[in-house]
């Protein structure tokens, strides 16, 4: 099979995914009425890496005796795997490796293969890449003799495979992505063969990061090693209640299915888009089951699902509700369960019908369900033990099923977002975190790397984030996400943002100022030198706001006060930003690309501080410096598309413009 026809058959089966990673947090569900349970537990954080370079040669003069390996029945990153490392091998040494399936090549005796995937060749060796330990994300690199062999577990779409081609370029000829427009490797005439013994294992074996640019860019995401989303599960939004029963569709005739808080004979007054289901409706809940059992049926390879309540803190009051709220406790009395109870429950009846209905045609499928742990169902159905202090559930009911995960989204109660869940501000948040443990034995978790309200400052999480990664992964989370503002392009070093928080979801042991500072150190050219001293004093100055000023808030905080950004603050990072500019100015002459490049990768850093200077300290400035950084301000947001403050619609920028043009200019 050749290259192209390796591409074609890419395109041919790209929508083609594959099933979610099964192992979850620590604990079983103690339930034993039917549902599949799995004992195991996740190995995570493994990074054994042992690779010594030998006397032979993968690339000489131009030439390569070694071929590609893929499987058979390649599957859709067996292909992305062999395509990358060929695209990147020509860049670099000019050279491209021909491709073959296993059935077309000879044996490892008999030649010299880079083995992709789960081949004939690999099975061969005895070299195994377990789902139980791998998941879908991790990958082996051996050496054995003159071959070597690339692979993640077979049993999903091939992640690990690719994520480990990766690593292979980064062994060969240095291949690093700090993002999608600076990638670099070493240009060689020859490339040493070497003797891998490479083990990797993320600490978090699904990774997403939100953001526009990545969510329309998947070539990006893969070279972060971070997971494309409606590969990964079926492709529903959060919040989909209304999405997998449109009220568009249903309400007309079912109207009984839904509450909104309006009033419900007022047709005018109800909005779509702003209400909940009756979770305690049979025949609602049936046609749930069937709409979901047909997107499991429509996504074969996939087997992971999100349900989500609507983004709106109501729920249904009717007395059937009531009704599904209540609960026995161990004492005999009757009591009420809390939302996030009552959603439990709703989850775990629709996991149990829809795997006894897809489990009548496909025995071995094993299919996921996650709910929201989000807004008001943020709160853990536990109560807490009269005598010992714990929290435990408040009854079976509320326990979730072992198919069933929770995804921790503190977004109401998260008090200090900016600083770590261990925070005495975030006391709140972390007992909750705890208190679910004792409800699921499968977690994932939703952070967030942005403040909605004020998109121009830089959300200071740099400190807290790996610290949080660490306290999800001790409660078991097998799952993150990290949203930032998904509606548009986004400024805050996002870029430098991406790079450090998906190295930290795949190693919680590196360093969020080490990975930041290798970023601008690669992304700046000459101009790094003064990011990096921008980008401590912001950190310094950030670290004195939070912690000797209690400037501590949440994802909605108010950041834009003048009080908290001095003027000698302010005036300290423009001059610093007046080196930069300066330190790439020769370039101008020298290759004017390159300069283009760096001036608008330094203007986008300087927007943060370009702000600061018009909105609080115009007057300071005067106006003849005023019109040229209001001129300069405009021509940074038009290049990036930067159209907005706040999430969505909200503060247009060119209304800042506009006022800062009548007060100073």
């Amino acid at each position: 099979m050749n290259r192209k026809t390796i591409i074609t058959l890419f395109l041919a089966t790209v929508c083609t995914v594959g099933s979610c990673y099964y192992f979850g947090c620590s604990g079983k569900n103690p339930r034993e009425d039917g549902v599949s349970q799995y004992s195991e537990t996740p190995v995570k954080g493994v990074h054994e890496r042992n690779v010594a370079e030998s006397d032979g040669f993968f690339v000489s003069g131009g030439e390569t005796e070694y071929e590609i390996v893929v499987p058979t029945d390649a599957k859709d990153y067996d292909v992305l795997a062999a395509d990358v490392i060929n695209e990147f091998m020509y860049k670099a040494a000019g050279v491209t490796f021909p491709v073959l399936t296993d059935s077309e090549c000879k044996t490892a005796d008999e030649g010299k293969y880079i083995s992709v995937g789960t081949t004939a060749l690999i099975k061969k060796t005895g070299i195994s890449v377990n789902v139980d330990k791998f998941g879908q994300s991790g990958y082996r690199i051996r050496t054995v003799g003159d071959d070597v062999y690339i692979s993640g577990s077979r049993v999903y779409i091939g992640e690990g495979t690719y994520y480990g081609a990766l690593d292979f370029l980064a062994e060969t000829v240095n291949w690093r992505c700090y993002s999608i427009d600076e990638i670099k490797y070493d240009v060689k005439s020859e490339v040493k063969f070497k003797e891998f013994d490479i083990t990797e294992i993320p600490e978090f074996d699904n990774r997403r990061y939100g953001v526009y640019p990545l969510d329309t860019n998947h070539t990006w995401v893969r070279y972060m090693r971070l997971n494309v989303r409606n590969e990964t599960q079926i492709a529903v939004n959060a919040h989909s209640h209304f999405e997998i029963l449109p009220p568009s569709v249903y309400y007309d005739e079912h109207p009984e299915w839904y509450y909104w808080y309006m009033d419900r004979d007022n047709d005018e007054a109800i909005d779509l888009n702003e209400g909940q289901l009756c979770l305690s409706n049979e025949e609602m809940t049936a046609e749930f089951v069937k709409r979901v059992v047909k997107l499991f049926r429509d996504n074969p390879g996939t087997n992971f699902i999100h349900i989500g309540q609507q983004d709106i803190q109501v729920q249904c009051p009717c007395e059937n509700c009531e009704r599904f709220k209540k609960y026995t406790d161990a004492n005999g009395e009757e009591k009420t369960l809390n939302y996030a109870g009552i959603l439990v429950k709703f989850t775990n009846r629709i996991a149990r019908m829809v795997t006894a209905e897809i489990k009548k045609t496909e025995p071995e499928r094993n299919v996921f369900f996650e709910m929201f742990a989000y807004h008001n169902s943020e709160v853990p159905p536990t109560v807490k033990n009269a005598v010992t202090g714990e929290q435990e559930p408040m009854c079976d009911e509320v326990i979730c099923d072992d198919n069933v995960y929770v995804q921790f989204t503190p977004n109401a109660n998260f008090k200090g977002a900016a600083v770590a869940l261990s925070h005495e501000k975030n006391k709140e948040v972390y007992e909750m975190l705890q208190g679910w443990r004792k409800c699921c034995s499968r977690l994932s978790t939703w952070q967030y790397a942005t403040n909605f309200n004020w998109s121009l400052i830089n959300f200071p999480n740099w400190d807290s984030f790996g610290e949080d990664l660490k306290i999800f992964s001790e409660a078991g989370a097998t799952r993150v996400y990290d949203q930032n503002l998904t509606w548009r392009t986004s400024p805050q070093m996002l870029k430098m943002r991406i790079y450090a928080e998906s190295r930290l979801m795949w190693d919680i042991s590196l360093n969020y100022a080490d990975l930041a500072a290798e970023f601008i150190e690669n992304y700046y050219g000459d101009a790094a030198p003064y990011v990096k001293e921008m980008f401590d004093v912001m950190n310094s100055y950030w670290f004195m706001l939070k912690y000797d000023k209690d400037f501590i808030g949440g994802i909605y905080f108010t950041l834009d006060k003048k009080d908290m950004w001095s003027f000698e603050y302010v005036e300290a990072v423009r001059k610093i930003f007046a080196n930069a500019f300066a330190a790439i100015e020769p370039l101008k002459d020298e290759d004017t690309a390159e300069y283009e490049k760096y001036y608008w990768r330094v203007c986008d850093a300087y927007l943060e501080n370009l702000y600061m200077q018009l909105e609080y300290y115009g007057v300071e400035y005067g106006s003849d410096y005023c019109a040229g950084a209001i001129e300069l301000f405009g021509k940074i947001i038009n290049k990036f598309g930067y159209e907005f403050m706040s999430e969505g619609t909200g503060n247009p920028l060119s209304g800042y413009i506009k006022k800062w043009r009548a007060a100073y200019v």
